[in-house]
């Protein structure tokens, strides 16, 4: 599903730091230098600073102020409210126009920043931003100013067909393979939470689902999260089990019917901050770096994701990612088993589950 972001201006909030690097190469060579000695490109402090900044009552103008991975403070400033033309590949659309309405949180791992100084590198504009501030927009008529919603079934009709596709992913191999594995590899662990992050909306027309040969893709990966919760509540002898769920892609209709089913939904960046070393965590697809982030952060019991390669697109002749593997969730994953669970790729893609070895804990990424 298509969202509409738009960049804030970054400036140095005391200008610029004597230490710039000159050219692209500096630059790069400056990123993997703090990235090979260990400094963490993600913490929850620094994504609790951000959350607390972006839930004040913000107006055009107003700055949110960040930490760039040198120390120095970044601005950003906020342009609610601001009014632009969509373009399309034949030119600006006619009817229709964008108005910033929101703030939100943009994330920048490593090969996200390598590949920003590929496309154009600026001495004068930071570049060290693992968090960084965008507006996000709804899309309106031009001279009705009616904003035009996303495109979603009727609820009854998504609650319908969601159950019916939780029953069919219960029926399945994949799901008595899920629950199989962590009944022999994670049942020492002590776990107390599920968080997926990035299943994606399902409410959205089934026709786009169809064309893509992907019908039920969202629902089974939510009923995979049901799943999940549902062993960690067995395993913990009845006790309740939070189920968090974050998208930025839901709509009203998708957290009306994921409530009804029993999810906590939450809004980015809160599931961040609900991951720790006794979560499950999920992640499909991501269109965030995921996997840099929890390496960062955390030391989850379990997480399912999908398979991490040796192959990690931060180089300038390969096509950036948005979930990229790396040397550091390589490293991540030497405490961890990987068990194939028979996911298919219609509805899971190449994802597998790894499970945390006994005694692989790390001191939570404050």
């Amino acid at each position: 599903m298509n969202q509409y972001h738009f960049s804030c201006t970054a400036t140095w909030s005391d200008g610029p730091p004597s230490d710039i690097p000159e050219t692209e190469d500096e630059a790069l060579a400056h990123i993997d230098k703090l990235y090979d000695a260990g400094v963490p490109f993600f913490t929850k402090d620094m994504i609790r600073s951000a959350l607390k900044q972006i839930q004040r009552p913000l107006k055009n103008g107003d700055k949110v102020y960040l930490k760039d991975l040198n120390g120095a403070t970044v601005a950003y400033q906020i342009k609610l409210g601001d009014i632009g033309d969509l373009r399309e590949k034949d030119g600006i659309d006619e009817e229709l126009e964008y108005v910033l309405t929101d703030t939100v949180l943009q994330y920048n791992c490593r090969a996200d920043m390598r590949h920003s100084i590929f496309w154009h590198y600026d001495p004068k504009k930071p570049y060290l931003c693992p968090l960084a501030i965008n507006n996000s927009a709804v899309i309106r008529d031009k001279v009705t100013k009616k904003i035009i919603p996303w495109e979603a079934a009727p609820r009854d009709e998504v609650f319908s067909y969601f159950q019916k596709d939780l029953e069919a992913w219960n029926d399945t191999k994949m799901c008595a393979n899920v629950k199989r594995i962590l009944n022999s590899a994670a049942k020492n662990l002590e776990i107390t939470k599920v968080v997926a992050v990035s299943l994606d909306s399902v409410s959205r027309d089934r026709d786009w689902d169809r064309e893509y040969q992907q019908e039920g893709r969202s629902a089974y990966q939510h009923g995979l999260a049901l799943t999940l919760r549902d062993w960690v509540k067995e395993k913990n002898s009845g006790s309740d089990v939070p189920c968090f769920v974050q998208d930025p892609a839901y709509l009203d209709t998708d957290k009306d019917v994921l409530t009804a089913h029993g999810f906590k939904v939450i809004d980015d960046p809160h599931a961040w901050l609900e991951i720790d070393d006794f979560s499950i965590v999920v992640s499909i697809s991501s269109n965030v770096p995921t996997r840099e982030m929890i390496a960062d952060i955390s030391r989850p019991a379990v997480v399912i994701w999908n398979v991490v390669k040796d192959e990690d697109y931060d180089q300038r002749d390969k096509m950036s990612m948005t979930d990229p593997c790396s040397r550091r969730v390589r490293a991540m994953l030497k405490g961890y088993d990987c068990y194939d669970f028979g996911a298919t790729m219609s509805h899971f893609g190449d994802v597998v589950i790894y499970v945390r070895q006994p005694k692989t804990l790390c001191q939570e990424g404050t």
